[in-house]
């Protein structure tokens, strides 16, 4: 396996700053993002998908946000979940996430959105 698959019934995000989260389309394009996410040295990369990563997300709601772009992301990511769409989350600072952000656009991952302590940005279309 590629990735650690985040499952309801009692998983988490593991905390919830420090995080990139972007939606990728179909398994093998996720397979390819994560294969280039780790050869790039990121190691702590975790994955939602289906009806349990939509009821891990709604869990979520009003829950860690700053602001209104938080509450819109976390609603594009369960829209895209329930199109049965992929999201990949990865745990790391800021400046890992621009990167681990411009590897994972490069391979067709979309909205990506850092959520941090203090900093939360949308880094991709």
């Amino acid at each position: 396996m590629t990735d650690d698959p985040i499952y309801e019934g009692g998983d988490d995000l593991g905390g919830h700053s420090g995080k990139l989260a972007g939606v990728i389309d179909t398994k093998p394009q996720f397979d390819d993002v994560v294969a280039a996410l780790r050869k790039a040295g990121f190691d702590h990369i975790q994955s939602l998908h289906g009806p349990e990563g939509v009821s891990l997300l709604e869990r979520l709601h009003g829950f860690f946000f700053f602001g209104d772009y938080e509450e819109e992301a976390l609603q594009q990511h369960i829209a895209e979940l329930k199109e049965g769409h992929y999201i990949v989350i990865v745990a790391t600072d800021y400046d890992g996430a621009k990167k681990a952000a411009a590897i994972a656009e490069g391979k067709g991952a979309r909205y990506l959105a850092y959520f941090g302590l203090v900093v939360n940005a949308r880094l991709s279309r």
